[in-house]
């Protein structure tokens, strides 16, 4: 029997979709292999994250908020596809559309290894920085 997959994605009918393959409740030929993504898909740690940074900044005095973003350059470097970002994306617009520049290396050709790889990464710092500044960036 040939392997199959499927990718699953969180905003997907995720715990009926998996239902179905594991049950094989649809006329389909069996699965015989499942691999879930962990952040985002069986775990939503975006409020751990977002929890943990406030809490941080508040032992400092300070707050998350739109004016400490005026003095604060920030981007999301992210692993996926602009198109496939957009939709993840509404949920947290409100803050999401603080931080400007969003470089997503599915759409790069340029980048050749992804994360955990520090291309990604060094290829944001080149657009969020200017060359004066990038001595300075770690």
């Amino acid at each position: 029997m040939p392997l199959q997959f499927r990718i699953l994605r969180r905003g997907d009918l995720v715990v009926e979709e998996v239902r179905r393959i594991l049950l094989n409740d649809d006329s389909r030929a069996s699965i015989t292999h499942c691999i879930f993504d962990f952040d985002g898909l069986l775990v939503d740690t975006e409020r751990c994250y977002t929890l943990a940074n406030q809490t941080m900044l508040r032992k400092f005095g300070r707050e998350f908020t739109p004016k400490l973003n005026e003095y604060i350059p920030m981007a999301i470097c992210s692993g996926s596809r602009g198109v496939t970002f957009g939709p993840r994306e509404k949920a947290h617009k409100e803050w999401l559309d603080l931080i400007k520049l969003k470089f997503f290396c599915g759409d790069e050709p340029s980048i050749k290894r992804g994360k955990p790889y520090p291309d990604p990464y060094l290829a944001t710092m080149n657009r969020l920085v200017s060359d004066s500044q990038k001595n300075k960036c770690t």
